[in-house]
C-alpha cells in the first residue's frame, strides 16, 4: 500500500481544481486518479501525483513533465509609493507594470456600494475616489498571485 497526492488541474491553464490524498495498492492508483479526472470531464483536466496548495501553486510543464510550481508574484508599481489621495475625483494614484490584460477589483469603504471590476489593458490603471474612506484595489491575472493594496481617500 502506498500514499498518493492526486492534484487535478486544468490542462489549458495549469489551475489546480482539486487536491487530496489516498492510500491504496499500486494496482489501483491509476484507477483512482482517472476517476478524479473523469469527474471534471476528462478531456480538459489531468492529474499529477504531487502535493499542492491551489492558493499558491499551479501545474506547469517543465522539461516535458507536469510539475507543481509556485505561482509567481505580481510586481506592481505605485507612483511615488503613494497610498493616500484626496476624495475629490481629481487626485489620482497610478498603478503600472500590470500584466496585459488583467482584472482590477475595487472594493469601496461603504459595504452598500457594489465592488467594481475592470479589465485593464496597456499595463496601467489610474485610481481616484469621490468619497472618503479606505479602498481595496486588487490586481488579478492567472497564474500570478493576486496583488492587493489599500488606498485612503481623505
Amino acid at each position: 500500500m502506498s500514499t498518493h497526492y492526486p492534484t487535478v488541474y486544468k490542462i489549458a491553464t495549469g489551475e489546480i481544481v482539486q487536491t487530496g490524498m489516498f492510500s491504496c495498492d499500486e494496482d489501483f492508483v491509476d484507477m483512482n486518479c482517472a476517476a478524479r479526472v473523469h469527474s471534471y470531464g476528462g478531456t480538459t483536466h489531468d492529474v499529477v501525483d504531487a502535493s499542492a496548495d491551489p492558493a499558491i501553486h499551479y501545474v506547469a510543464v517543465l522539461d516535458e513533465k507536469e510539475t507543481v510550481v509556485e505561482r509567481p508574484e505580481l510586481v506592481v508599481h505605485i507612483d511615488g509609493d503613494k497610498r493616500t489621495l484626496q476624495a475629490d475625483g481629481v487626485d489620482t494614484i497610478t498603478l503600472t507594470g500590470l500584466p496585459d490584460p488583467c482584472d482590477i477589483i475595487v472594493g469601496a469603504p461603504d459595504p452598500g456600494v457594489e465592488t467594481q471590476t475592470f479589465t485593464v489593458e496597456g499595463g496601467g490603471f489610474v485610481f481616484s475616489a469621490d468619497d472618503p474612506g479606505v479602498y481595496t484595489v486588487e490586481v488579478r491575472r492567472w497564474p500570478f498571485l493576486p496583488f492587493k493594496v489599500e488606498f485612503t481617500a481623505l
